[in-house]
């Protein structure tokens, strides 16, 4: 963490509205790349993001000097779990066993070829529950222990769902024509 960053954080912790937005302005789009991750687009994730920094405010005085970034990186990836497990009742679920079998083919060129921001619109595709476990299991390393206690499921419905994300995404690649194999 660099002296200017450490100034705002200092200022933040002892209460000054204009650091915070300063804060917000600096880190947004470190902060605003974890949100997108676990939405299913711009809008859902800048709420992620307000909620992440409301409660970074409010913890703020909290803070000491472990890395900033890992630690507003846990409170976005808390936001967004809480953001989920909230509206999940809501959410449409697709049932991908129920459609046809796809037969998958390994090609490196096909990974070799699609950029990040292709990659994130793909994960963005992924029913809510498939695209959170993918996320925080293959992007952000916690183990399935972790995350069924994060999301409130078993760590069966943890290992499913990752292996139907990686499945749909598989078959998502294959579809386009992109990156069809030929």
């Amino acid at each position: 963490m660099n002296s200017k960053e450490k100034d705002i954080i200092l200022r933040c912790q002892k209460g000054k509205k204009k650091a915070e937005k300063e804060l917000y302005e600096h880190f947004f789009g470190y902060a605003m790349s974890i949100a997108l991750r676990y939405s299913n687009g711009y809008d859902e994730a800048i709420e992620i993001l307000n909620d992440s920094f409301m409660k970074v405010f409010k913890k703020i005085k909290d803070y000491n000097d472990l890395s900033f970034k890992g630690w507003l990186r846990r409170i976005v990836i808390n936001a967004a779990s809480d953001h989920y497990r909230k509206n999940k009742k809501h959410m449409y679920h697709q049932d991908l066993d129920s459609g046809e079998a796809v037969t998958i083919t390994h090609d490196e060129d096909v990974y070799d070829r699609i950029s990040y921001e292709e990659l994130l619109e793909l994960i963005q595709k992924l029913p809510p529950s498939y695209r959170n476990v993918f996320c925080l299991y293959v992007i952000d390393g916690y183990k399935h222990e972790e995350i069924a206690e994060m999301l409130n499921v078993s760590v069966g419905t943890s290992k499913s769902n990752l292996h139907r994300a990686r499945t749909h995404l598989k078959e998502m690649l294959m579809k386009s024509k992109d990156y069809a194999v030929a």
